[in-house]
């Protein structure tokens, strides 16, 4: 069976770029490298033979992003609301007993080793995230029952990763971290992810 992961993207646009990322190089080749990171992650997906299904917004975006990724990747757009309402579509699409990975790309890009790993943790039956510098998250999985517990997360807070961890602990549940990732939003960023030199 076919193994899928949900890969949440925004159009690749000057006003969804970060504005210390922009700042340090420009809107052009800020959009650019986003796609490149992008691309990087979809690659990684596909060549662990599973397949990438990307979730974007805005809705109306579908015409640049099917130009951008082409014909062969399924496209989505996200549901109204915020994140958690778009991750417990996800997860409730998968059978009772199966398990769901998002990612959202960071950094130089999602390796195939972090995919695996994130893996071998949802067939084990747990929750798996992967926080970036800034502790926001490129990686959430785990079965289809955590999809309520992913709905209630304080989506659009700054430090998500913390809230995720307390909130686990309070469930008296375990769960994998996968290691940080660098989120790539300033001129700082770019140097430590050897994107700039």
């Amino acid at each position: 069976m076919t193994r899928t992961v949900a890969v949440l993207l925004d159009a690749p646009r000057p006003d969804h770029v970060p504005r210390g990322l922009a700042l340090a190089v420009g809107e052009k080749y800020a959009v650019r490298l986003l796609r490149v990171i992008a691309r990087r992650t979809i690659e990684s997906i596909e060549s662990l033979g599973w397949e990438p299904v990307v979730w974007f917004a805005p809705a109306e975006a579908l015409p640049e992003m099917r130009r951008w990724l082409g014909d062969t990747i399924a496209l989505y757009p996200r549901p109204s609301g915020d994140m958690g309402s778009t991750l417990a579509t996800i997860a409730g699409q998968v059978s009772p007993d199966g398990g769901w990975l998002a990612v959202r790309p960071a950094g130089a890009g999602l390796t195939v080793e972090l995919l695996e790993r994130a893996r071998q943790a949802v067939d084990e039956g747990g929750l798996v995230f992967g926080a970036t510098t800034r502790e926001d998250i490129y990686l959430l999985g785990g079965p289809c029952a955590w999809g309520d517990f992913v709905r209630e997360l304080p989506w659009g807070e700054p430090e998500l990763a913390p809230a995720i961890r307390s909130r686990l602990r309070d469930l008296g549940a375990g769960w994998a971290e996968l290691p940080r990732l660098i989120e790539v939003a300033d001129e700082d960023d770019l140097r430590a992810a050897g994107l700039l030199t």
